[in-house]
C-alpha cells in the first residue's frame, strides 16, 4: 500500500472523485495555525479494490507525542480525524493495477506553540514513515 498526504490551505472532493486544492504543499505557518486541508491519495493492491479501509490521521509533536486540545468543559481530545475509504480500479484497468483513492479533510484552527509538528496517516491500523506531513509553526 502507497499514501501521500500533503497539507493545503484548502481543498474539495469533486463529483469525479478528484481534488480541487490551494496553496498545497505549505510546510511552514504562522500561529494560530488557520483552518487547513489534509489531502491524501492512497494506492492498494491491486486484490484489494472495492475493500473498506479504516484510516486515522492524528497532530503530534516534535518529540512524537499525540497533540490535544481543551474543550469548553475542560477536557482533551486529541487533534485528528477519522473516517473510511474504498480504493476503486478505473474501466478496463489491466491487471496488477494499483486501486486508488482521494479524500481531504479540512481541519479547525489551532493555537500551537512555535516548533515542529507532523500530521501522520494511520491505515487499518499500520503507519508508515512515508504516510507524514510535517510543517513548523513560527
Amino acid at each position: 500500500m502507497r499514501a501521500t498526504l500533503l497539507l493545503a490551505d484548502s481543498a474539495q472532493m469533486t463529483a469525479s472523485g478528484t481534488i480541487n486544492a490551494t496553496g498545497l504543499g505549505w510546510t511552514r505557518i504562522s500561529n494560530p495555525v488557520p483552518p487547513i486541508a489534509l489531502v491524501l491519495f492512497v494506492e492498494v493492491p491491486w486484490n484489494q479494490a472495492g475493500d473498506v479501509h479504516a484510516f486515522r490521521v492524528e497532530l503530534v509533536d516534535a518529540d512524537g507525542h499525540a497533540v490535544s486540545v481543551q474543550n469548553p468543559d475542560g477536557s482533551l481530545t486529541t487533534v485528528g480525524g477519522d473516517g473510511q475509504f474504498k480504493a476503486s480500479l478505473e474501466p478496463g484497468a489491466p491487471p496488477g493495477t494499483p486501486a486508488s483513492s482521494a479524500a481531504s479533510l479540512s481541519m479547525s484552527a489551532l493555537s500551537l506553540t512555535p516548533g515542529r509538528y507532523e500530521w501522520r496517516l494511520i491505515i487499518n491500523g499500520r503507519a508508515h514513515r512515508d504516510w507524514t506531513a510535517a510543517f513548523t509553526v513560527h
